[in-house]
């Protein structure tokens, strides 16, 4: 029996291959499909869904507020007047249509408006962070992947040799060349042989299973056992200000010292006056059982100025200042440890290279000594044993090589996770998130669909709003060219 045979068959085993897919795939093609089949990723979209809603919510701060009331009752009245019963019935009812239109808000709503942009934008970087991270997670599960398939070939090749080495010896026995000794040391290398067979199944099985995971469908096979980034920077500086630059996980943290900022002055914008336009027109009849009617129409200006709360608005803007400042720390102490993690990945990586080629050396020195000790054991110059243990060194150097090209593959990946680069490619300026994709229009709004009869209402005032908006970019501009940025 081919043992070799059987423990590989054993081992793809649990590689069944789906229906639908007939071909091995590539490192690359693995991670654009681990992108599109991430539910995580999925998940974070959905958020920023939501965070755009946010946004709809703000703008909905300047837009009138229209209600239509109605009320339908009825009404029974009876008396005892001079002997007689009297009984009145009336279905007295109402209706009234009233609008509110902001005129002035007090700062409320470019400070809320603030504060959801910087949520949308935060959320971007969140998701774009999280686009490298899966990248990184399938390349790492596809180097153990390969890594095991390697390493489990080679434990499958090693029960092979032994088992062709235990039939030789046995007749050596027959002919009285060798003892028992020498048969019982063959025996129970192939009985190591056969467990190390074994566990590399299992760990193989394992790592398919989480490579299937991260992709989100089951691999047919791989194809690729390295990756060739071009962009990995040249000097441990280098990589440093990349990161910094470029991390959209840093990013997101220092967005959190903004959005504190931007709540501190939606609170304080409470305190502003408040100017609302309003308008009704109402109407009622039979209120007083003779079936009377009477109309009411009004226009007026409402002025709400806040005076004294207590001082609760300061305390909330205080807090969020605070919380701010807390931010801000959170943020330099992110990057401090983004400049550990760089150095850490960058020394890995040498590390891994140099592992690498080391590893290659040992696996060409072991192949000439295992031959050596097998042509000097045919003469009688070695013992069986030191042919077994030249085998032996033969495939742990092997195993390491197969390591060293896993652990290299990883390293590539980490250090191209923090910098914000896909060694792979497939996330570049078409295919990574893209915020105006998602983002909703308000006429034919996706969540959160409007009503047929809004559209229109919307559509107008989201043109205006616009203008508003571009106006409003174009002073803020002129502002910073005059005064510097704003603190």
């Amino acid at each position: 029996m081919d043992h070799r045979a059987v423990i590989l068959a054993a081992a793809m085993a649990a590689v069944i291959l789906s229906p639908w897919e007939v071909r091995a795939q590539s490192v690359v093609e693995a991670v654009r499909m681990g992108l599109d089949n991430s539910y995580i990723l999925q998940a974070e979209r959905e958020r920023h869904n939501a965070f755009i809603e946010g946004q709809v919510q703000v703008r909905n701060l300047r837009r009138p507020n229209i209600q239509l009331e109605a009320t339908s009752n009825i009404r029974q009245r009876a008396s005892l007047n001079a002997g007689a019963y009297i009984r009145d019935t009336s279905e007295p009812g109402s209706l009234s249509l009233s609008a509110v239109q902001p005129l002035v808000l007090g700062g409320r709503y470019q400070a809320a408006m603030r504060e959801a942009d910087l949520r949308v934008a935060q959320s971007v970087a969140r998701i774009r962070g999280r686009e490298l991270s899966v990248v990184r997670e399938i390349i790492e599960a596809y180097a153990d992947v390969r890594r095991d398939y390697q390493v489990s070939e080679i434990r499958a090749e090693g029960v092979t040799w032994l088992t062709d080495q235990l039939a030789g010896t046995r007749a050596r026995q027959k002919e009285g060349l060798v003892g028992l000794t020498e048969v019982s040391q063959v025996e129970t290398r192939l009985a190591s042989a056969r467990r190390l067979a074994t566990n590399a199944q299992a760990r193989l099985q394992s790592s398919w299973a989480i490579l299937e995971r991260r992709m989100g469908a089951r691999p047919a096979g791989l194809t690729e056992d390295e990756i060739h980034p071009d962009d990995l920077p040249d000097t441990l500086l280098e990589a440093i200000d990349l990161a910094i630059a470029n991390s959209n996980v840093l990013k997101a943290s220092r967005f959190d010292e903004d959005i504190a900022r931007a709540a501190a002055r939606r609170i304080q914008a409470e305190n502003g006056p408040r100017v609302n336009l309003q308008a009704s027109v109402s109407g009622r009849s039979d209120t007083s059982f003779n079936g009377d009617r009477d109309y009411d129409a009004q226009i007026g200006v409402r002025f709400v100025m806040p005076l004294w709360s207590g001082g609760q608005p300061q305390s909330r803007a205080r807090a969020a200042l605070a919380e701010s400042n807390a931010a801000r720390f959170e943020a330099i102490a992110d990057e401090r440890l983004l400049t550990e993690q760089v150095t850490t990945a960058w020394a890995r990586l040498n590390a891994a290279r140099n592992s690498k080629a080391i590893a290659e050396e040992l696996v060409r020195a072991a192949q000439v000594a295992r031959r050596g000790a097998e042509l000097e054991f045919d003469i009688g110059l070695r013992s069986i044993i030191e042919v077994l243990n030249q085998e032996q060194e033969l495939q742990e150097a092997r195993v390491g090589f197969e390591s060293a090209k896993a652990e290299l593959m990883a390293a590539q990946a980490a250090l191209s996770a923090l910098i914000g680069l896909d060694p792979t490619g497939v996330i570049n300026e078409r295919t990574q998130f893209d915020p105006s994709k998602m983002a909703i229009s308000y006429a034919t709004a996706t969540p959160g669909k409007l009503a047929v009869w809004e559209r229109p209402l919307v559509t107008v005032f989201e043109v205006v709003d616009d203008a508003q908006l571009d106006t409003r970019s174009t002073i803020n501009t002129l502002k910073r060219s005059i005064f510097g940025p704003e603190l």
